[in-house]
């Protein structure tokens, strides 16, 4: 014999789903989180060893030539849709 799940089963399962991870925690906002293990801790321990925390050449690398913030004004957007094999594709 053949079982066959319907839709509705389907959705019942994932609402079920969802509805448990839900209850971890009720916001966003108010979520603590768990803390982190001792291998976590040991981790990143030892990265933060290495790491060149007195570089910040990284920060002005970003800001380097650019002319303009992406999506603050129109000079980014296309002025033309663009077709690839007869569809427009943005």
């Amino acid at each position: 014999m053949k079982t066959r799940f319907t839709p509705s089963v389907l959705s019942l399962a994932v609402m079920v789903s969802f509805g448990s991870a839900a209850n971890d925690y009720a916001s966003i906002d108010t979520y603590q989180g768990k803390p982190a293990s001792e291998h976590t801790i040991r981790a990143n321990s030892a990265v933060a060893s290495i790491l060149p925390w007195e570089d910040t050449s990284a920060f002005d690398r970003t800001t380097r030539g650019l002319i303009a913030e992406f999506g603050t004004h129109e000079a980014g957007e296309l002025k033309k849709p663009i077709r690839v094999h007869g569809r427009y594709v943005c």
